[in-house]
């Protein structure tokens, strides 16, 4: 990754990583692969780290574009993530199980909603 003059990063090369990263986390979202979901998390741990320390001057020709591409990747990665999790949950309640937390937030066991002892 490259670095300015003052030793900081290069804003477009961060920010062309983050879009990367993110593009690959919603491939991973995208096909519900919870090992590529999590190789991702050390790359944005990273990167969270260098966001902070990005230093002008920039290119104002490819940074926007990178950037643009950072937040449509970080969008599509949380729209992915809010479906995978409405998707979990429909497949939870159609199993007939009930959210594992209660009201309060405590944790509670899951047990089979509408089920019935009964025989006959």
């Amino acid at each position: 990754m490259g670095v300015t003059a003052t030793g900081r990063p290069d804003p477009t090369d961060t920010v062309n990583r983050l879009a990367s990263v993110l593009t690959d986390l919603g491939d991973a979202l995208a096909k519900a692969d919870l090992d590529g979901v999590l190789a991702q998390q050390s790359h944005l741990d990273e990167l969270a780290r260098l966001l902070p320390d990005l230093d002008g001057p920039f290119d104002r020709d490819t940074l926007p574009p990178a950037a643009m591409a950072a937040l449509l990747a970080l969008r599509r990665a949380r729209q992915l993530g809010e479906g995978l999790t409405q998707f979990a949950a429909a497949t939870r309640a159609a199993r007939g199980l009930v959210a594992p937390y209660d009201r309060d937030g405590r944790p509670s066991d899951p047990v089979r909603a509408g089920s019935f002892d009964a025989r006959g």
